[in-house]
């Protein structure tokens, strides 16, 4: 499966996942879908029961991988919560693509430069606003520092996201899982290690899990059944 990473139709969609040249939403798009991968991961409930007849299908199914690792780096997958194991091999190889590659931390660290940059120029402007009123006032003019810097631009969340990024090694993780996968597959051994690397994952900021999700969505069902009944 880690050969599929190179496979070109790989190559090309993780290189123009990764391109410089995008816009910062776009930037900003890229690394929420790793994040959504990643939550998949985490979310996916893949069966161990009936290996043997799981593990041929995923050995066979190189060309249909290839297809769906490319709709998962160039975000035109999208599911509520994968399904089986080659879903989840796609997702695993997907994100193994795009954490591999040293560019998208160097997008995420762009994110956080720009909301600084946003950040610290807001900062400036209503620290100059306040020493011309003090100057109006005859009064001393206030420190910068004095002034309050807000957080307009989401810096304090692509701070977090690009620290969880970078302090967690998601090239290492996510190939000794596929590698395990790999040997499963071969050798029709249940993936229980795989499953159990699954659950590991480290999780992103702000994650929930898919029961905290259904659960949420189930308030806002009966909040909103509740309204209704009112009106």
């Amino acid at each position: 499966m880690l050969d599929i990473v190179v496979a070109e139709a790989v190559r090309d969609a993780t290189s123009h996942a990764l391109c410089e040249s995008q816009s910062i939403v776009e930037k900003k798009a890229v690394i929420n879908h790793v994040l959504q991968l990643l939550k998949w991961l985490l979310d996916a409930r893949p069966a161990i029961t009936g290996w043997k007849t799981t593990a041929p299908k995923l050995k066979e199914g190189g060309e249909w991988l290839e297809r769906q690792v490319v709709k998962m780096i160039d975000r035109s997958y999208w599911r509520k919560q994968m399904g089986g194991w080659k879903e989840v091999a796609a997702a695993m190889v997907a994100c193994y693509a795009m954490t591999s590659k040293t560019e998208l931390y160097d997008l995420s660290e762009f994110i956080v430069s720009r909301c600084k940059y946003e950040n610290d120029d807001l900062h400036q402007r209503m620290h100059a606003r306040e020493v011309r009123s003090a100057e109006l006032m005859h009064e001393e003019p206030p420190l910068l520092h004095t002034v309050h810097r807000r957080d307009v631009s989401s810096e304090a969340k692509w701070t977090a996201i690009h620290s969880f990024l970078t302090s967690n090694n998601f090239e290492v993780l996510l190939k000794t899982t596929l590698l395990d996968l790999e040997e499963c597959v071969h050798s029709l051994t249940p993936p229980t290690t795989v499953v159990d690397k699954l659950k590991n994952i480290p999780k992103p900021p702000g994650y929930k899990t898919l029961e905290q999700r259904q659960e949420e969505e189930r308030m806002v069902r009966a909040r909103e059944l509740a309204e209704d009944e009112d009106f």
